[in-house]
């Protein structure tokens, strides 16, 4: 028989290796004529095309014959279609035949389906076995996918003067091949060829321009690959297996899409440029000025065309010549009227070139290759609703490339939104996000910073000795968490050594005195104009940093528009304007804060800057009534676009008018949105009240008073890694929640916050005397449930455990879930087991007993992992699974230890593991819980029922639930066997088994007649089995092995039963996503309604 290829039937020609509808009727022809004579040799013939051939369009003399078929349009039934085409090629069989014809061939660039007996491949196989019975001779079909095994060993040559065909990096190559001579290959190489020269050279320079040591310097002296981390584990399999160097995944992934959110400063612009670099300097072939990143093997594979936009400036584009709309802000967005991103793109390519391009033209580029796009900063289009027509058209687009499958990739950058703003589908892009610097990466790019000034050898010691020295800081960390903050406080700590400011807004402060200073030392001009600089460069800042939040004021500062706007400042304040264009220079020129992309428009380089600027500039404006540092404070902390402008303005209150700070909020903390919260937590987490104890004791019990605000800070702290050093509050923090406890006030919450807070050694220290004198009271579930999730359990003398009251079963339970250890074989010991095969799962991983053993080594989770086809084994820790296994606290441990192995012989594609396991706990300890989910979940499984089978009973006391996997798998259509278990065994126990099997397996037939008795059985489930069963179920619902349940008809499910099944439905639909918020108003609304600038001067609308 000749072989089957499991390949589907083409349905347009982005399927398979090759674009074979590129070429043509001739050209596959000739394609397949050159396949042949480079693997038979120079004797094999090949007809002239579009000639009478009397069937033959290949011979390799007269014994072999090749007969090529070609469609351009995709085929619906492959099998009709060929079987048609064969038809009218059997008259040239006899004639063939009688000329010594012993195998014929006919070849296609269509597809078949491969399914047993039914699919086009063994329908065509059975006509070829017809007509071989008929004329005596051999008869071969290659479909699609026998025709790409023979074209991929081509020769490389062979394979590039077929061109058109190519995908991926072989077009990459072919494209910048001399060999290649085509008008369309010449002119898109020459394009591609330009854009590259072009973009290597303006974008191979570090953008912080401030920094006089980096100014003009490489890209690769200081770039280091920051850390990435995704958040959907089936992300992490795409990105890499992530954690690792953000460089390294977006080289290598394969995902369409990707919304990399990172911190201010955190180094995704820099990302962005550093990646499309290296496909540049792949293109040009600059390795020696350019190398290639460690880690970098994926780009041989696959090498994209990198094409890097700042999303604000097409969000500027977006809002020029449009018509308006409302924006919910109060005013109104301008939008165009057909805001497809191809067509900035377009636009953009236009601009960068200096030449005309046509959309042909850009249709060709993204047709013909991979592309990289890189779309950075999506947190600078603030205004919402200009968003979020951004965020549409990058989907729209994303979806185009997705549908040409040619491997392009498409990344977005911004900030954090809690998803408070709009941003990219999910459904296309995997979301990650860049971690804070690990020490590692921090000494790297210290090296590379001393490299790049050229430090001695002992300079570099001495900077290092001091840096090692302040990072002892607790607080000192979170000013070196990013490559910017890095980039700011290294000279500092070089200049100043240990007088180096301790806060983010003094460390730019001082900063940027040292970078005037430095200016005013090269330079007298910029002396002559120092105070000038020094109040118009804020200015600056506000203006364009608040009317970013406003598409309906936005305006693009050419230079005109930039002089004409210090101009207006000068005047409002008095002074004379001919310096206006000199200030302008020095602010552009000489300090670097402003920055001219394309020779026309002007911004701040690093929007960090510009935030810190803003900063200054609201931290200036005259107080009056109704106008004060906290009143601005409070306005902006309700906005997440300015979250780091906040963070910067609040560095700059006096001591004195933190108790008024304070106030302000507390006053407001019921109106304030989750951003707001956000904003006070990370004020408390700068130390902006450190000098005042009593604001911030005030402002932590307003938070711990404030159930949302508690959920947003925890939320927020676990996914930003802010937390509260002792002396920023952190202490402070544990004290009031341990009152709270004290006052048996249960919180899961604030039990979380309390715990990344405090050591475990303090934290036993004050929880031990509480369990220990409450542990044979009513108190006793309510104290051990305060040390979940520490393992502090562990530190209680196991005679206390022996007090236990083991009829409370919340105590029980709560004590397990603490890691209580008590004494081996002690009553305490054995409840704890029998919890734990009950169905005490949770948390249970953490102490050092029988029963955590058992569940560490046997958790149902990891046994639904073990189901897929290339587990995630982050949670199988091999050398603990080892100890634990050799630890034997239970004889059944190290049985199960090796029945999840599955390495016995035949037990490979079986479910052995799960039902060896099964019955291991069966035969040691009786029907359990535990061992009946293992069971079900193993049934759940895609492999062929497999192992040990010992009894003849599903359920009850002599239950072997291996023969519960094996029968429900049988007998899953069948409605009487469900029935008369569930009617033969009526143990508690039994019943609950029963219902999560029938849930998991039974289908539709038996569903039909049985929905009643499963309402029956679950509804007389006491409310801890019932319990039991729903969280079991939720397991399985987030697993691999996710049930589709049965459908049934006119019949309704009791309010139990629908909650059960409701955990599957819900599976995919992951946490609901909070509605965001209505918009607040822009803050520079605000400031002209609020009259915040009258104090300096009162300017017109016109202006």
């Amino acid at each position: 028989m000749r072989p089957s290829h499991a390949k589907h039937h083409l349905e347009d020609d982005v399927t398979g290796q090759f674009r074979y509808n590129e070429l043509g009727d001739e050209r596959f022809q000739q394609l397949i004529q050159a396949t042949l004579v480079a693997e038979r040799g120079p004797g094999v013939q090949c007809f002239p095309l579009n000639q009478t051939d009397g069937g033959r369009d290949i011979a390799d003399g007269n014994s072999c014959v090749f007969q090529v078929k070609f469609s351009d349009k995709p085929v619906t039934r492959p099998a009709t279609w060929l079987r048609q085409t064969l038809d009218d090629e059997s008259r040239h069989f006899e004639w063939l035949v009688s000329r010594g014809m012993t195998d014929y061939y006919i070849v296609t660039n269509v597809e078949g389906t491969a399914a047993p007996d039914r699919g086009d491949r063994d329908k065509i196989e059975k006509l070829l076995d017809g007509y071989q019975k008929k004329y005596k001779v051999n008869f071969f079909c290659w479909w699609r996918a026998e025709v790409d095994a023979h074209v991929v060993a081509l020769p490389r040559e062979v394979k590039f003067h077929f061109g058109d065909m190519l995908r991926a990096h072989e077009y990459a190559e072919y494209m910048f091949s001399s060999n290649q001579r085509s008008e369309k290959a010449e002119r898109l190489r020459r394009l591609l060829a330009d854009i590259a020269s072009s973009q290597y050279e303006s974008e191979s320079d570090i953008r912080f321009k401030q920094e006089e040591g980096v100014h003009g310097r490489s890209l690769t002296d200081l770039f280091i690959d920051v850390e990435i981390e995704s958040e959907l584990s089936a992300a992490a399999d795409l990105l890499g297996r992530l954690t690792g160097g953000a460089c390294q995944a977006l080289l290598a992934t394969n995902h369409p899409g990707v919304l990399l959110r990172g911190a201010p400063g955190q180094g995704k612009s820099t990302l962005l440029q550093y990646v499309c670099q290296c496909y540049r300097a792949a293109f040009l072939n600059d390795g020696a000025n350019f190398p290639r990143p460690a880690g970098a093997e994926a780009m041989s594979n696959l090498l994209r065309f990198p094409i890097r936009v700042d999303l604000r400036d097409y969000a500027s584009w977006l809002t020029r010549g449009g018509t308006k709309s409302r924006n919910g802000l109060g005013g109104t967005t301008r939008h165009r009227a057909r805001p497809a991103f191809k067509q900035f793109l377009l636009f953009y390519l236009s601009e960068t070139m200096c030449q005309a391009l046509s959309m042909d033209t850009l249709n060709d580029l993204l047709d013909a290759m991979p592309m990289f796009i890189g779309l950075d900063g999506l947190d600078e289009v603030a205004d919402p609703s200009l968003r979020a027509a951004v965020a549409a058209e990058i989907d729209k687009f994303t979806s185009q490339v997705v549908a040409q499958r040619n491997s392009s990739l498409v990344v977005v950058t911004t900030r954090p939104s809690f998803k408070l703003l709009p941003e990219p589908t999910s459904d296309l892009f995997t979301p990650a996000h860049l971690l804070p610097l690990s020490e590692n990466l921090k000494d790297q790019y210290i090296e590379k910073w001393a490299g790049v000034y050229r430090l001695t050898a002992e300079g570099v010691c001495e900077l290092q000795d001091i840096y090692r020295e302040r990072s002892q800081e607790p607080y000192f960390s979170a000013l070196t968490e990013n490559p910017m903050q890095m980039t700011v406080i290294l000279p500092l700590i070089h200049k100043y050594g240990a007088a180096t400011p301790r806060s983010r807004t003094r460390l730019y402060e001082k900063y940027m005195d040292l970078l005037f200073a430095r200016e005013v030392e090269k330079n007298s001009h910029i002396l002559t104009y120092q105070d000038q600089l020094e109040e118009v460069t804020p200015y600056l800042a506000w203006r364009l940093q608040s009317e970013a939040e406003d598409s309906s004021r936005t305006k693009t500062y050419t230079k005109e528009r930039m002089v004409k706007e210090i101009k207006h400042f000068l005047v409002d304040v008095g002074l004379e304007t001919d310096m206006a264009n000199d200030l302008f220079t020095g602010a552009w020129q000489r300090i670097w804060v402003l920055t001219c992309k394309d020779q026309i428009h002007f911004e701040f380089d690093v929007q960090s800057v510009r935030e810190y600027f803003a900063a200054k500039f609201l931290a200036n404006l005259p107080e009056r009534d109704g106008l004060s540092l906290p009143t601005i404070l409070l306005e902006l902390s309700r906005r997440e676009y300015w979250a780091n402008t906040t963070r910067f303005l609040a560095g700059f209150i006096k001591t004195n008018a933190l108790s008024d700070l304070a106030d302000t909020f507390i006053d407001h903390f019921d109106t304030l949105t989750d951003t707001g919260y956000r904003a006070v937590w990370a004020l408390l987490s700068d130390g902006i009240f450190k000098p005042r104890p009593t604001p911030q004791r005030r402002i932590i019990k307003a938070i711990l008073a404030n159930g949302r605000a508690t959920d947003v800070v925890a939320a927020y702290m676990e996914s930003e890694s802010v937390r509260l050093p002792p002396e920023h509050g952190g202490k402070e923090l544990v004290g009031q929640i341990r009152a709270r406890m004290e006052a048996h006030e249960d919180n899961p919450v604030l039990r979380h916050l309390e715990a990344t807070h405090a050591p475990l050694a303090d934290f036993i220290e004050w929880w031990e005397p509480h369990v220990t004198s409450a542990i044979d009271t009513a108190d006793a579930a309510f104290w051990l449930t305060q040390g979940e999730r520490r393992a502090a359990g562990s530190a209680i003398d196991p005679a206390v455990w022996e007090r236990l009251d083991l009829d409370d079963i919340g105590a029980v339970r709560a004590a397990m879930n603490a890691g209580a250890s008590p004494a081996p074989d002690s009553r305490a010991s054995k409840a704890l087991i029998r919890e734990a095969l009950d169905g005490e799962w949770s948390q249970t991983t953490l102490g050092v007993s029988p029963a955590h053993d058992l569940i560490s080594l046997a958790h149902p989770k990891l046994f639904a992992m073990l189901a897929e086809p290339d587990p995630d084994r982050s949670d199988w820790d091999t050398r603990q699974r080892r100890q634990v296994a050799d630890r034997a606290l239970l004889p059944v441990i190290p049985q199960v230890h090796e029945a999840m192995k599955g390495s016995g012989a035949g037990q490979k594609g079986t479910t052995s593991i799960w039902q060896n396991s099964a019955h291991a706990f069966s035969e040691s300890l009786g029907p359990t819980w535990l061992a009946a989910c293992i069971a079900v979940i193993g049934s759940l499984t895609k492999f062929v029922s497999g192992g040990n089978i010992r009894g003849n009973e599903p359920l009850g006391t002599d239950a072997d639930f291996g023969r519960l996997l094996f029968e429900s798998r049988a007998k899953a259509s069948d409605p009487v066997w469900w029935r008369t278990v569930a009617e033969s065994y009526a143990d508690p126990l039994s019943q609950r088994i029963w219902c999560l099997a029938f849930v998991c397996k039974a289908r539709k037939e038996a569903w039909t007649t049985n929905l009643e008795l499963l309402n029956r059985t679950i509804d007389k489930l006491d409310q801890n089995s019932y319990q039991r069963l729903l969280e079991a179920a939720t397991i399985i619902a987030r697993s691999c092995v996710c049930p589709s349940i049965a459908m049934f008809d006119k019949q309704t499910p009791s309010d139990k039963t629908a909650a059960l099944l409701a955990v599957f439905s819900s599976a995919d639909a992951g946490p609901g996503q909070r509605v965001a918020a209505v918009p607040a108003k822009p803050v520079l609304l605000i400031a002209e309604q609020e009259g915040w600038l009258s104090s300096l001067f009162d300017r017109g609308d016109d202006q």
